[in-house]
């Protein structure tokens, strides 16, 4: 997770070189100026490019304090078209796992929820259900976790049940059943988890 396509410590050393409206997400997002970061997103001439320059989404993905109604319109505004989800692809994966990883569920889903590629990677579906199946805290917000679960189905239902890797089926069959979702517990009992391997 931590290898980022860009290095943020390289980002400051040749900000003179960046463009201005990048120069600009990565200061704003430093600061933690969500307001201002929606504002340059949306009245801006913002690029993918820009976007995968700076260190926007690495930042949103371990803010704390956000709302998540200004979470959602900054990613919706990002990925309103389906070649930037595709251009930022890698980024977006890294960021969305960062969150998973700072148990920063709510923005997790907002990632899930605007962005188009994030379950096309195995490696990524198997890191998130992983991270799923350990979170203590996610664990101690049963609400929470029906709709991380519900969220991760309905985004990568086809990905799950054809993923090669048992971890995958096994850890979200576990989690399903011990929420007592009996209808996603049978989805899942079709791509034969192997239910004698526990997480």
């Amino acid at each position: 997770m931590e290898n980022s396509t860009q290095n943020p410590q390289s980002v400051h050393q040749d900000s003179s070189m960046l463009p201005e409206s990048t120069v600009l997400l990565n200061s704003a997002a430093e600061a933690g100026n969500w307001d201002l970061v929606q504002d340059v997103i949306r009245h801006g001439e913002v690029t993918a490019t820009d976007v995968r320059q700076s260190v926007i989404l690495q930042k949103l993905a371990s803010a704390t304090g956000i709302s998540q109604k200004l979470v959602r319109n900054i990613l919706n505004s990002l990925f309103s078209n389906r070649s930037s989800g595709d251009t930022l692809k890698h980024v977006v994966q890294e960021a969305f796992l960062r969150a998973a990883h700072c148990d920063n569920w709510d923005t997790m889903i907002s990632f899930i929820s605007a962005a188009y590629t994030l379950f096309e990677d195995e490696a990524s579906l198997l890191s998130v259900t992983e991270v799923m199946g350990s979170s203590k805290s996610l664990r101690k917000n049963r609400y929470l976790q029906i709709d991380v679960l519900a969220c991760v189905w309905r985004h990568a239902k086809r990905n799950i049940l054809d993923s090669t890797d048992k971890r995958v089926q096994n850890t979200l069959v576990q989690l399903a059943a011990e929420l007592n979702m009996w209808s996603r517990v049978c989805d899942l009992l079709v791509a034969k988890p192997d239910l004698n391997n526990s997480r």
